[in-house]
């Protein structure tokens, strides 16, 4: 027996004991992520020192002026595990541009040494105030993206999103002046429209009063025609308000007979000449042409009233 308890072999069983076949050794593994084993690869691979160069000044031209980026690092600081780019941008920024910038976003694009294409990863700044002293940005965690760090000669930086105050006034600006422009634009067809009504509205009484004009003038024209015409004939006149014009020289004289009656006679007879056809009754001073003349009756047609163009007998005197 050893001293640690274990049996004591002989010579020969040693000797036996090694010749023996010894038995392969087996590892058992579980499924790894191939994010796992890049992790596991990147840990296991050599570290190397990340470089400390600083780039600068870098100027990033906006529409409204220039953004100088100086003191400008891409790496971080201290050793990362080779094949693995740990980008972790610093900057110091002098806002030239005349606005605060806001969720700014800008390219950084370089080329390593020996490589035939270009690197490049994006970094979000969230404010860039207005003024002049410079803004020391430095992002908030490292970007993991595979590529050896590199010392590049040379880096440039470009806004590819992000806003401006002075956007924000132009456009607030812009909206206003178009709303401007809208209610201007509104207001001058209001006042135009009304301008149109009011001119058709002069038109249409100018019209109105032309038209009326118009007519007057020819009723004028056709009473003066009828005056004149009528002056060429002889009026009808009793002496009375009206006239009774016979159908026959004989209903006339009958008529002029009962004027002479008294009475209820005299007006029951007037009214059996007018019901029985024998004349009818006329306003006085009615114009009429004489046709023709028998004793002291004439045969007249009426010129004018209500029987115009009708015949009738009445005393020559009663033609004046």
């Amino acid at each position: 027996m050893t001293a640690n308890g274990e049996p004591t072999l002989t010579t020969a069983e040693k000797i036996d004991l090694e010749a023996r076949p010894k038995p392969e050794k087996t590892r058992r593994m579980r499924h790894v992520s191939p994010l796992a084993l890049l992790v596991l690869g990147v840990g296991w691979a050599s570290a190397q020192p990340v470089p400390e160069r600083t780039y600068g000044p870098i100027i990033v031209d906006t529409k409204y002026g220039q953004l100088v980026f100086s003191n400008v690092t891409l790496w971080q600081s201290g050793v990362v595990p080779k094949g693995a780019l740990l980008p972790w941008f610093s900057a110091s920024i002098q806002n030239l541009t005349g606005t605060s910038w806001h969720v700014t976003e800008f390219d950084v694009v370089f080329r390593c040494p020996g490589s035939q294409e270009d690197a490049r990863y994006r970094i979000i700044v969230p404010t860039i105030e207005l003024g002049a002293n410079s803004l020391v940005f430095k992002e908030t965690s490292p970007q993991v993206v595979r590529m050896v760090p590199c010392d590049p000669q040379t880096i440039a930086l470009s806004m590819v999103g992000g806003w401006s105050d002075r956007e924000r006034e132009d456009r607030d600006r812009l909206n206003r002046e178009q709303l401007d422009a809208a209610m201007e634009a509104e207001r001058q067809a209001r006042e135009q429209a009304a301008r149109d009504e009011a001119e058709a509205e002069r038109k249409s009484v100018a019209a109105q009063r032309a038209a009326e004009q118009k007519a007057r003038a020819k009723r004028n024209a056709e009473e003066k025609a009828e005056r004149e015409y009528l002056a060429r004939f002889p009026i009808l006149n009793s002496g009375a308000s009206t006239i009774f014009v016979g159908s026959d020289r004989k209903c006339s004289e009958q008529f002029v007979q009962a004027l002479s009656m008294e009475g209820l006679e005299k007006r029951k007879r007037l009214a059996e000449l007018v019901s029985y056809g024998c004349g009818f009754i006329e306003d006085s001073n009615v114009h009429a042409m004489r046709l023709q003349a028998e004793g002291s009756y004439c045969q007249v047609r009426l010129v004018n009233g209500k029987h115009l163009n009708e015949m009738g007998w009445v005393p020559c005197s009663w033609v004046k």
